[in-house]
This record gives structure tokens, C-alpha cells and sequence, in this order.
């Protein structure tokens, strides 16, 4: 299943946007939140969403799971799937406009990298909670596992993105150490009931 949208179609969570920064409070003159929205506005119109994903049987021994197309080694994993019978793997990204607004603001304005950043953060993680939730249809689900997380390597990126044809479906390539371009790119696996 592939799934599109603009980036003004993420709520995107300010809160969630200033954690990543690490802000607790802004300022009282409405200095930040100028900023904040200034780029919000440069951000949403870079945006370009895609998802791909794939459902599939699982099937749990011990530290080894089964999604059919590979067998992953976590205990992690295994745990976080305990009890579902199939899951959902997929990668989203927010589109490499992302990754021009935040080198070009890095060259000539650093706090707006910054923000911008942050912004792209909170909203591919909006997108991701957005793809969950249709995904899922009202079913029980079991929390997103991402590669890098607890003992599921990085080194299954390969696997999970072969699978989603996420290259030619979405625009994301591997570097040599496995992280993702567009940087603002995910790859997850959640369980279903």
C-alpha cells in the first residue's frame, strides 16, 4: 500500500518540535514563536509525504522472527509483537525538499536549520502516527519498532527497504552506514490483533 500526502496535511505538534530541540518554555516577546512559524510555513510547503508498506504473517520463536520475507533476530522485537498474529512493515519519509530547506538554512541561518529540523522531526513522526492509524483500522496494536532500537541492528534496513521497493516507491537510499536519504526517513514494523 502506498500512501502520499502534502506536508500541510500533518498536524504538526509544536510541543513536540521544541522536546526535540530541547525547549522547555519559549521566550515571552514572541521571538521563537515568529521563528517557529516561519519555518513551519517553509517546511510544510518542502514537505512531499510517502509511505509504503506491507502486511504480513508473523511468526515468533524465542529471538527470531518471522515476517515472511526475512527473519529478524531481536528478543526486542519478539517481545514487542508478543500476542499478534500479523504486522505491518513500512517506511515513510517527508521527501529530500526536507533535506534541501535544512542544508540551505544551514549555510545562512542556523537557528532556522535548527527549527526546521525539529519541525521535520515531530512531523515525519506525525506522518508515521498517521500511516499507524490507518493501517491498523481500530485493531490492537503493539508500539512501532524501528531498526536501531533496543537489539534490532540497523543492518535489516537493506532488507525491510528491498522488500517496500522504498527506492524506487519512496526515494530512500542507504548510506554505507545504513542510515536513510532523505534523513527524515523511517522504517517500522508494528503488530496487529
Amino acid at each position: 500500500m502506498l500512501f502520499t500526502s502534502p506536508g500541510s496535511d500533518i498536524k504538526n505538534k509544536k510541543k513536540e518540535a521544541m522536546r526535540y530541540m530541547g525547549i522547555r518554555s519559549t521566550d515571552s516577546d514572541g521571538g521563537f514563536d515568529a521563528l517557529y512559524d516561519e519555518c513551519l510555513a517553509l517546511y510544510q510547503k518542502a514537505a512531499s509525504y510517502k509511505a509504503a508498506s506491507v502486511n504480513v504473517k508473523i511468526r515468533s520463536d524465542g529471538d527470531n522472527v518471522d515476517l515472511g520475507f526475512c527473519v529478524l533476530r531481536s528478543k526486542c522485537l519478539s517481545l514487542n509483537l508478543e500476542g499478534k498474529s500479523e504486522a505491518f512493515v513500512f517506511a515513510a519519509t517527508s521527501g529530500i525538499g526536507v533535506d534541501r530547506l535544512i542544508m540551505k538554512h544551514t549555510r545562512v541561518n542556523k537557528a532556522k536549520a535548527l527549527v526546521i529540523d525539529a519541525i521535520a522531526s515531530a512531523g515525519i513522526e506525525a506522518f508515521c502516527d498517521k500511516v499507524n492509524e490507518t493501517l491498523a483500522e481500530k485493531r490492537e496494536t503493539s508500539p512501532r519498532y524501528s531498526p536501531g532500537y533496543g537489539d534490532l541492528s540497523l543492518e535489516v534496513q537493506p532488507v525491510i527497504l528491498d522488500c517496500l521497493d522504498a527506492q524506487q516507491r519512496l526515494g530512500i537510499t542507504l548510506n554505507e552506514r545504513l542510515f536513510m536519504t532523505p534523513t527524515k526517513s523511517v522504517t517500522a514494523i508494528f503488530g496487529v490483533k
